[in-house]
């Protein structure tokens, strides 16, 4: 569903690339996310520890870019936010769908979420894009708790949002593989 190759790696190693690609940390916002001209455009080691993970990936030319915010593999609502090259607003201000293309991004998005071989956290949000050779992809997924809402409706987000707390006496061992490792350490030594 994403459409292009891309490649979980150290800083360091991304720095050695000779090739443009977009690159951003894979946790976090530790640098600017962009289209890097070569890894010796990234970060020194100087402002940038190179042991961090980040994503290295095949450029796309994303002309609409939606987020959906997501609850139990359901949208609960959804956003354009991005629209060739700039914010998504239109005259007045508003975030809003030109023809076809709620529609359009909505059945992309249910496709992705619908298929149980993509793993999902019971909440989360993912982004998906149209590109500029008129192809959909999955820009990316993150949690709910940290994403912007643009024009998504802020009384659905609570949902997802609810979906992305749990009790640690509800936690279910399928439910660890979303709990940062610190997270589960700390639940290890408290049980």
């Amino acid at each position: 569903y994403a459409s292009r190759k891309i490649e979980l790696l150290t800083l360091q190693e991304a720095r050695s690339a000779t090739t443009p690609a977009f690159v951003k940390p894979a946790d976090g916002k530790i640098f600017e996310p962009t289209v890097y001209a070569s890894g010796a455009d990234l970060p020194t080691e100087e402002h940038v520890d190179g042991s961090i993970p980040v994503l290295r990936s095949e450029i796309m030319n994303f002309r609409l870019e939606v987020r959906c915010f997501i609850h139990d593999r359901q949208i609960v609502t959804l956003s354009p936010y991005w629209r060739n090259d700039a914010l998504a607003l239109d005259e007045e201000g508003i975030w809003s769908f030109r023809d076809g293309e709620e529609a359009a991004a909505r059945s992309f998005a249910e496709q992705v979420i619908g298929d149980e071989r993509v793993a999902l956290p019971p909440a989360c949000t993912v982004d998906v894009g149209f590109d500029a050779k008129g192809h959909w992809a999955v820009i990316e997924a993150n949690p709910c708790w940290g994403a912007g809402l643009y024009g998504c409706d802020p009384e659905k987000v609570l949902r997802s949002l609810g979906g992305a707390v749990m009790k640690k006496s509800d936690l279910m061992p399928q439910d660890l593989q979303w709990v940062s490792k610190r997270r589960r350490e700390e639940l290890e030594k408290s049980s």
